[in-house]
């Protein structure tokens, strides 16, 4: 009988344990770390802290990979190959606040996949291979951050995060994006953050923006845009900061922000801006209080009565990269003369350059 207890107590303490089979886990400095995952997860008791796959190779998750009740704050399936991610995946993660997916090779995600997660704050799938996301992929999901960025988007679909809630913060940079659809942000009114940055954009569709009323900062910077058209920004009427930094813009015409009502930083630089109309752009935004400059085509006739304009209506000129060896007004650099087309940035930064060497000595 003593045999038959103790060979029982034995065995519970076997299945209770972090190690099932040839999978490990263990409870580590307040982490489950578990090691050689290829399907499923070993069940045990899971408590109110992370858990982290090392050294796993986990080609597809769903939701009979993780079937166990859990109180799990954080998952991290980072680096593991991932490839897919199935229906209801993570239906049992009533807890779960971090999802982490980046540095994978996912390329499919399933409609509904994130369905059950209402706590999250992060949902991390950066650095992916993500081409194509279908409408609904995000239904059931409740989070504040969701970044896609430095994956192969080309698209962005109708309707495209329809069905998800409580997003604040959406990062699609570092993607392809060509093209989007006017209702791509449908169902989207509380987001707040959008990066767009660093794609192949040139155009936008009027009523882009009719659903992210809701929506503080837009960044745009490292695209294709050469101008806007009217209408380009209406429903932005909450926008305190625009990124354009690092576009293909000439000639700015500010009547496009007209839109743009409590607008408070504006970011300009490193375009081939060769002619500025300050007080236009006051009058389209009264509001605003600092604007950057630096890295456009200007002469140095324009950029001072620019900057004089500006430091009579005390809007800051921030300038985070000033260019003191070159000829320049505080630190933003221009070249004599008067510049009747746009030039490259690269023959404006020599240019400027050689006017500086040729400063005549005052000195007797």
């Amino acid at each position: 009988m003593r045999e038959e207890i103790f060979s029982i107590i034995v065995l519970f303490i076997i299945i209770g344990t972090p190690f099932c089979g040839a999978q490990e886990c263990e409870f580590k400095e307040k982490t489950y770390i578990c090691e050689n995952i290829n399907y499923e997860f070993p069940n045990f008791f899971y408590g109110n802290y992370p858990l982290r796959c090392q050294d796993c190779q986990i080609q597809v998750f769903d939701h009979k990979s993780f079937p166990w009740e859990n109180n799990l704050n954080s998952f991290n399936l980072s680096f593991t190959g991932l490839e897919f991610i199935g229906q209801n995946s993570f239906v049992g993660f009533k807890n779960l606040q971090y999802l982490l997916l980046q540095n994978n090779l996912i390329k499919n995600i399933s409609k509904e996949a994130f369905k059950g997660l209402n706590q999250l704050y992060e949902l991390n799938l950066q650095e992916n291979k993500i081409r194509i996301i279908e409408a609904g992929f995000l239904k059931g999901l409740s989070s504040n951050l969701v970044n896609i960025s430095g994956n192969f988007l080309e698209i962005l679909p109708e309707k495209a995060f329809f069905g998800s809630q409580a997003l604040l913060i959406l990062d699609l940079s570092k993607n392809k994006l060509k093209q989007l659809n006017k209702d791509s942000f449908f169902n989207l009114e509380e987001l707040e953050h959008l990066d767009l940055s660093s794609n192949q954009l040139c155009f936008m569709p009027l009523g882009l923006f009719k659903h992210l009323r809701g929506l503080k900062q837009l960044n745009l910077s490292q695209n294709k845009f050469k101008k806007f058209n009217f209408g380009t920004f209406t429903g932005l009427k909450n926008l305190i900061y625009l990124n354009l930094n690092k576009n293909l813009l000439t000639l700015f015409d500010s009547s496009y922000l007209l839109p743009l009502m409590h607008l408070n930083k504006l970011d300009l630089s490193s375009n081939a801006i060769y002619n500025l109309d300050a007080n236009d752009l006051m009058l389209n935004l009264p509001t605003l209080r600092a604007i950057v400059l630096e890295d456009n085509v200007f002469s140095c006739t324009l950029l001072k009565n620019i900057l004089q304009f500006f430091k009579s209506k005390y809007v800051e000129v921030v300038n985070d990269n000033p260019r003191y060896e070159f000829f320049n007004i505080n630190g933003i650099a221009c070249i004599d003369g008067v510049i009747l087309n746009s030039i490259s940035l690269d023959y404006f930064l020599k240019k400027s350059q050689e006017d500086a060497q040729l400063l005549h000595t005052y000195c007797q």
